[in-house]
């Protein structure tokens, strides 16, 4: 008959759990709005599987115009792929071009 170590398995089970939370609720994109001649922080999202979705900010936006910042090590990411911006029905799709430095660009939907 085989022993199961429950306590060893709920310990690996809670540190899966840990850093699948960590890895994909981790909003890592900050996200602005030009409104008044000036660019105002809206919000932080998620960029996960190369997609954002700016349909949480709608409530928040003056124009249709956005700023989407990426940190380093997404620009190191998704350095010359593509990321594909959604908000609503309307969606584009940005070439990201990163010399290992956290990247910024512009964008209307």
């Amino acid at each position: 008959m085989i022993k199961v170590s429950w306590s060893g398995i709920l310990v690996k089970l809670y540190s899966i759990i840990e850093n699948l939370l960590l890895k994909y609720l981790n909003k890592n994109v900050k996200i602005y709005n030009y409104q008044n001649g000036k660019w105002r922080y809206i919000g932080k999202t998620l960029l996960l599987k190369g997609k954002i979705r700016l349909d949480r900010f709608t409530n928040k936006e003056v124009t249709n115009k956005y700023r989407i910042e990426l940190t380093k090590s997404q620009s190191r990411k998704y350095n010359n792929k593509t990321i594909t911006i959604s908000k609503g029905k309307n969606s584009r799709k940005q070439i990201i071009h990163s010399n290992n430095e956290s990247v910024d660009f512009e964008v209307r939907l």
